[in-house]
């Protein structure tokens, strides 16, 4: 990601961990999902670079991975369901699209993606 999309990253963030002034379980919420968004970005970053420097990666590390991802995912999604007092499920699935949103949000009003800043 650029300089461009962690800022933007983190204004979003705070917008959507404002939420928690409305109602509780919103801002709780977006910020269980935005952490385990933050925690799968940092894996496939780490777990990226390795594949680069090691010549690509074997079938057993790429299928662990996404095993990984998708249970930090349904580990978000399981305890926002599982605890409505404290978590609201469509806030943390937000929170979990953050990485996402941010992309796209940066595509449509750079116009591009600008790799010579990262």
């Amino acid at each position: 990601m650029t300089k461009h999309s962690w800022k933007l990253l983190r204004i979003l963030c705070i917008l959507g961990l404002c939420t928690g002034f409305i109602n509780r379980t919103y801002g709780l919420g977006f910020a269980l999902g935005a952490a385990g968004a933050l925690l799968i970005y940092g894996r496939i970053s780490l777990a990226s670079d390795a594949w680069i420097y090691q010549q690509g990666a074997g079938r057993l590390q790429v299928f662990s991975g996404f095993l990984i991802d998708y249970t930090v995912m349904a580990g978000v999604l399981i305890l926002a369901a599982l605890k409505p007092e404290w978590f609201n499920i469509f806030a943390a699935a937000a929170g979990l699209g953050i990485i996402k949103i941010t992309a796209v949000a940066e595509l449509i009003f750079t116009g591009k993606g600008d790799v010579n800043e990262r």
